[in-house]
């Protein structure tokens, strides 16, 4: 639901074609991080290396760089990678029991997917704020450098400032 809700609203800034790179290359990178845990594409099964949580650090980096976009839709990644290999009896998530498998798996996605919402979300509010204060000392500077007389703001509590 969050890959739909994030795709579905207008973003508010343009890609470059440069950013679009990025975000190929970061997907691409999820993926492949995913693979190297949830397949057996790079590492055979007989291997039992602790990597589960490679896929950690490049679901954070889709989440400051993309936004909520970049976050939901990189979990989607992780978790279609996840749970086929899972399915599969591949990954730290395999169990014998397969349900118990797919719930292990489904706290853990869902663990990273809030936190890597969470991010996003703060990270995007952080740019908006950035955005909004610079658009205001910018407006604040045109009317001090246009007017010929000093400006003093008088708060509520009397309290005046330049």
């Amino acid at each position: 639901m969050p890959l739909v809700l994030s795709w579905i609203t207008k973003s508010a800034e343009e890609w470059s074609p440069r950013r679009l790179v990025e975000a190929s290359l970061v997907f691409l990178s999820i993926a492949i991080g995913s693979l190297l845990v949830y397949s057996e594409l790079i590492l055979p099964r007989s291997a039992h290396y602790p990597i589960g949580h490679l896929t950690i650090p490049l679901l954070l980096l889709a989440a400051f760089r993309f936004g909520p976009r970049g976050a939901s839709t990189a979990i989607v990644v992780l978790s279609m990678i996840a749970v086929w290999g899972t399915a599969h009896g591949i990954g730290p998530f395999a169990q014998p029991d397969l349900n118990g498998g797919l719930l292990l798996l489904q706290a853990y996605v869902a663990d990273m997917a809030v936190t890597a919402l969470v991010l996003a979300t703060i990270v995007t509010e952080r740019k908006r704020a950035q955005e909004k204060l610079r658009v205001h000392e910018a407006q604040l500077q045109l009317i001090t450098n246009t007017t010929p007389v000093m400006l003093t703001q008088c708060s509520r509590d009397c309290v005046t400032r330049l």
